[in-house]
């Protein structure tokens, strides 16, 4: 180091200690008063501990066995949703700064909103009945735009996986940004015609025009 720079350096460090010390030598008095001041009183565990566990949710009770759903739509509907978006982000970056593990991070995101979609419109869709014509044809709405994801979604997988293992190209990263945006679009059109179909309509909740497990 610069001789010219250490001096200053050193009695900078000095000043700061000297002034310092003395204020950390107080606070250290006052932690010990109040150390025994607080040593001094009886503690009470049961006014201090909530009663039961400690952690919320940890008794087994709070927790519906999957049996009493009537569909397990809405658990699996939220991950195509995220990773989608999150696939739209990696990919629009990409564009501006390619990195071989962002375009895996790409990737391994569009294969889950694939699966994800995939099974949120075919596996685990609900069935109705007793729909009104109006419902129905939300739900017709957001049906189409379900599949609509879907196939985006895995059109744009595709293309990513030939573009990341064979030489990459700007103009055929363009076009599966795009197709990402696509299913994002779609599946935020559907995300909104399924919230309205649960918040609005009341389809869903308490079981309402969702056919029921078989006992």
């Amino acid at each position: 180091m610069n001789v010219k720079i250490a001096k200053p350096l050193v009695l900078f460090l000095l000043i700061l200690g000297s002034t310092t010390m003395p204020l950390l030598a107080h606070e250290d008095e006052k932690l010990q008063d109040s150390t025994k001041q607080e040593t001094s009183k009886t503690i009470n565990v049961d006014e201090v501990l909530p009663e039961g566990s400690g952690i919320p949710g940890t008794a087994s009770s709070i927790f519906a066995p999957y049996s009493e759903f009537p569909n397990l739509h809405p658990m699996v509907v939220h991950f195509p949703i995220v990773l989608l978006l999150l696939a739209l982000l990696a990919q629009f970056i990409g564009l501006f700064g390619f990195r071989p593990q962002l375009s895996w991070f790409t990737l391994l995101l569009l294969l889950g909103g694939f699966v994800g979609a995939l099974l949120a419109s075919q596996v685990f869709h609900p069935h109705t009945t007793g729909l009104p014509e109006k419902i129905k044809e939300i739900l017709e709405t957001h049906e189409y735009y379900a599949n609509l994801t879907t196939w985006l979604a895995g059109t744009a997988f595709v293309f990513k996986a030939i573009s990341h293992f064979t030489k990459r190209k700007t103009w055929a990263e363009v076009i599966i940004f795009l197709l990402i945006t696509g299913s994002a679009v779609s599946v935020s059109l559907a995300a909104h015609l399924g919230s309205q179909m649960v918040y609005i309509e009341e389809v869903g909740p308490g079981g309402n025009y969702i056919e029921q497990h078989d006992e």
